[in-house]
């Protein structure tokens, strides 16, 4: 459970470093990249979590974001365990565990999740981007990078969240 811990520990370490340290800008120039790499870690361990470990890491870390990196508390506190809730009960039973199926999933909680922070900003703050903009300069380069940051990290992730089933 310690290594369980300290993996989310450090994916979302991974996420502010990569938003902070990763030269994108220059590369990408007008488009905006946000690492969701907590995320993938999330929905690839909820087809692995017997118990309700990834709701709780859901609930702890989604507290964690909203504290860190947004000025609106809530979204993600309320997000990541609505999306563990829905891949736990509707996609995992029917959903086989493999890089596409887990990469579809991955990609389409990484649409939800920005969308609905999207949303709730444009709602409850002032927001000069519309929706086409972001979902051409923001949104599709996003899952192109998350696309790359599941190909690093999906065959570490599953070798330690099989152990983890095994032992549990």
């Amino acid at each position: 459970m310690i290594k369980i811990i300290l993996t989310f520990i450090a994916l979302f370490s991974l996420d502010n470093l990569l938003l902070i340290f990763l030269p994108l800008q220059p590369l990408a120039g007008q488009y905006v990249v946000v690492p969701n790499v907590f995320l993938i870690g999330l929905c690839l361990f909820c087809f692995f979590d017997q118990k309700n470990t990834a709701l709780i890491l859901a609930v702890i870390f989604g507290l964690v974001y909203d504290i860190y990196g947004t000025n609106l508390i809530g979204i993600h506190v309320t997000l990541f365990p609505a999306i563990v809730i829905v891949l736990k009960t509707y996609v995992v039973p029917i959903v086989p565990i493999n890089f596409i199926s887990i990469g579809s999933v991955s990609a389409a909680c990484i649409v939800i999740k920005e969308l609905v922070v999207y949303l709730l900003f444009a709602t409850f703050t002032y927001q000069m981007m519309g929706l086409l903009t972001f979902i051409q300069y923001r949104l599709f380069t996003t899952l192109f990078f998350n696309f790359f940051i599941l190909l690093i990290v999906y065959l570490p992730l599953i070798k330690l969240f099989k152990t983890y089933r095994e032992k549990s």
